[in-house]
């Protein structure tokens, strides 16, 4: 079906996905949107799963107000599954896929969980060990990938944590339902489960509380009516009471206003509320792995149909031969470099037992401490405060602490706000307020050590200190609990004393992070990158965030700035925040390096949009007209996927036993030229659970996937807070994770930001 024109305004992609979205619910086709000689295309299915038929023309109303034109074309394409070319690749996992969406959405044992790519049993697992209030749910996510002209379906295995209790439960028992205002909950509508997204409570009854029939316009009919009506015989229904109270409730994502039962509504729990139950979703890989197998047989295997036949697809997972980037080498203070010898299969152990020694030797230490400008302070609250042993015992040994790893002084101010009538969030936000002026008024840059109360219940932390660290904001934040610091010491006549070795551990983990938090550097790469220069980019609830690095590590800056979009940035934005800032930073990599750049690469965590690409390429074109990129040189943009959303894994298979096991970290694999995996966790760093490696896709521009790869892994070497270990994403992404976090979450009074329970 070929898409008429369409004017080339900031809404042209939304029209296009609308337009593709109209056609597959109103005619139940798959329906992919693709270019054929510069004109824009929506294939879908010669036959659709409701009775009318494609139309030959349509007339669809679209953003502002624009009518779009959609004429059907008589030629139609086939598509030769046996050796898929590359330009319908897209073509067959988005039409796989909606044929894989049709068989779970009609499958009564599934609900879909935040996305069309994922579904939960509605059988829960036993209840988890001290965590009864529970119910874990287990499901899986699943992505269709055509590799090497063949078509594989990726399944991984997930789990979700919902309240036992029912909301009409938890309002019985006392609870204040303004609590879990914006909170999401699973809702169970007779069979038909799905996600909601609380308002308010009603102050009417199911009974009372109407809306208009869905199917019978200007008809009025109550939720309890309702109900009964759609799924009267499932048991749920049947025990609803007419004097039941109402919600009010949005779906996720979307401004509508819909009417529920409170006692249909069960809260789902973010990770941090149910960090005791997640023991019972870790999975080592061949469990894993046997779970997938079972997903794949019970779920997808001959489960829908492609022209008449039935799909089968093996169980057997895709075996690779992976290859392995040597470990980076590393540059710390004094100017000494930490080499492996790439000799042993210890040697990254080794590495990372080094990089911790190193950190703490007065001869080395971090290639470069915090800016001297920084000012410090410790936030206590009076009810902690009010103890002066433990107040001094924690200010001298985190002050000694930071300054045994940092060569700058660290001498913070104490700041003592009261707590005393502060209970709730909002409450303890607007006690913080004034302090917040007060160190920002110190001059310079100011990082804080915050300390928390202990009469926050271990659940709500997180919440707490996402709030903390958005209000204080431009300050640097690393926030504690004091009970944490308390479990560590024994209280004496003569003061606090050491009760478990582990306290120190606890320390020097804390002040790495504050110093890192402040600015500090612990090592950077002694080798250069392939490329030159890389950018971060990522978008989180209209916040965007842009990560630069240079030179290994050793220049390094952040920027954020306010979208028009959640998800994706428009080619101006892309152009104003690089040009404003990228002639700069160049100049500086030049300066340091004495080399002229020629190439530029964007690591765009997750999706990018053709608005960046558009953006990328001007900028491209302005730097390189100003001289300040070597003209030709290599320049793209790489899409960086968490195995998660990817639903890929990779497993070692030691072939006398065929159990599967962690890779090795720095195991890669490439697919194509576009695309490839490696694992930034593995084996020997991790010790429990199943790696997760990270996808990436050049979505434009002339990169080698290679270089690609080794480039990403290196860039997730540098784990500053972690000496001793790895972490998954490069540094170009992590740094922007740890700082839109304060800046961009977006949460409320209660609200945790939203997680699948999805163990490594």
């Amino acid at each position: 079906m070929e898409i008429g024109s369409l004017p080339q305004t900031q809404s042209f992609y939304a029209n296009l996905l609308k337009t593709r979205r109209y056609i597959n619910q109103e005619y139940g086709t798959p329906a992919v949107l693709t270019v054929r000689d510069g004109k824009h295309f929506i294939a879908v299915a010669t036959t659709t799963k409701k009775e009318q038929g494609l139309p030959k023309k349509l007339e669809i109303s679209g953003i502002q107000g624009i009518t779009i034109n959609v004429q059907l074309q008589e030629p139609v394409y086939t598509i030769s599954l046996a050796n898929v070319e590359d330009e319908n690749a897209r073509l067959v996992e988005d039409f796989f896929s909606f044929e894989l969406r049709s068989a779970f959405r009609d499958c009564r044992e599934l609900w879909r969980g935040a996305s069309p790519y994922i579904y939960y049993s509605q059988q829960a697992l036993p209840s988890p060990k001290n965590s009864s209030h529970i119910n874990i749910y287990p499901g899986f996510r699943y992505r269709v990938r055509v590799i090497g002209g063949e078509v594989y379906f990726a399944v991984d295995v997930t789990h979700v944590s919902i309240d036992a209790e029912t909301l009409a439960e938890r309002i019985a028992q006392g609870q204040e339902w303004r609590r879990y205002q914006g909170r999401h909950f699973l809702y169970e509508f007779g069979p038909q489960w799905y996600f909601i997204q609380l308002q308010e409570v009603s102050h009417a009854t199911v009974s009372e509380a109407k809306f208009e029939h869905p199917e019978q316009p200007g008809v009025h009919i109550s939720v309890l009516d309702y109900t009964r009506e759609i799924w009267g015989g499932h048991s749920t229904v049947q025990n609803l009471v007419s004097d039941g109270a109402a919600l009010v409730y949005n779906n996720p994502g979307q401004n509508d206003q819909r009417y529920g039962a409170t006692m249909l509504a069960r809260l789902r729990y973010n990770s941090s509320e149910t960090e005791k139950a997640h023991a019972d979703t870790i999975l080592e890989p061949n469990e894993r792995l046997q779970r997938q197998k079972h997903v794949m047989a019970t779920y997808c295997d001959e489960q829908f149909q492609i022209d008449g036949r039935k799909v089968r697809i093996s169980q057997e997972a895709k075996t690779i031969n992976a290859k392995s980037f040597p470990i980076p080498a590393f540059k710390f203070g004094n100017a000494k470099v930490l080499r492996a010898s790439q000799n042993t299969r210890d040697d990254l152990a080794s590495m990372l037992s080094l990089r911790k020694k190193w950190l703490k030797s007065n001869k080395i230490g971090p290639f470069a401490s915090q800016p001297s400008s920084m000012s410090q302070f410790i936030l206590a609250p009076v009810s902690i405060a009010a103890d002066e042993d433990l107040m001094d015992r924690l200010y001298e040994d985190i002050s000694q602490t930071v300054n045994s790893i940092s060569s700058q002084e660290y001498n913070p101010t104490t700041v003592v706000w009261d707590d005393g009538k502060a209970k709730t969030i909002p409450q303890i936000l607007r006690e913080l307020k004034p302090y917040k002026q007060q160190m920002e008024s110190s001059g310079g840059v100011a990082c804080a050590l915050v300390v928390l109360p202990d009469t926050y219940a271990f659940g709500d932390i997180g919440n707490l200190r996402r709030h903390i660290k958005k209000m204080l904001y431009p300050i640097r934040t690393k926030c504690i609990q004091a009970s944490e610091v308390s479990s560590y010491l024994r209280q004496t006549p003569n003061g606090y004393e050491i009760k478990n070795n582990v306290y120190w551990s606890y320390l020097f983990n804390t002040a790495l992070k504050l110093l890192v938090v402040s600015g500090a550097k612990p090592w950077t790469l002694a080798d250069p990158l392939h490329y030159d220069l890389y950018i971060g980019v990522d978008v989180l609830n209209t916040t965007a965030g842009f990560s630069f690095l240079g030179a290994g590590g050793e220049l390094l800056q952040f920027r954020s700035f306010t979208s028009g979009d959640k998800e994706k940035l428009s080619a101006e934005e892309i152009v104003k925040v690089l040009l404003d800032d990228l002639p700069r930073f160049i100049e500086r990599i030049k300066a340091l390096t004495g080399k002229s750049l020629r190439s530029v690469v964007i690591h765009r965590d997750g999706r990018s949009y053709d608005t960046e690409i558009k953006g990328f390429q001007h900028v491209i074109n302005e730097l390189e007209s100003n001289r300040l990129l070597i003209p030709e040189g290599n320049h793209g943009i790489v899409e960086i996927h968490k195995s998660n959303s990817a639903s890929l894994r990779m497993y070692y298979s030691k072939h006398h036993n065929h159990r599967a096991g962690n890779p090795r970290v720095g195991r890669y694999h490439v697919f194509n030229d576009r695309w490839g995996v490696i694992a930034t966790t593995g084996f020997p760093s991790l010790n429990q659970g199943t790696a997760s490696p990270l996808v990436a896709q050049i979505a434009y521009g002339n990169l080698e996937i290679e270089k690609v790869l080794q480039d990403i892994f290196n860039l997730s070497m540098l784990a500053w807070t972690k000496p001793d270990g790895v972490q998954s994403p490069p540094l170009t992404i992590k740094i922007i994770d740890d700082w839109l976090e304060p800046i961009a979450a977006d949460i409320d009074e209660n609200e945790g930001l939203l997680d699948d329970l999805d163990s490594e």
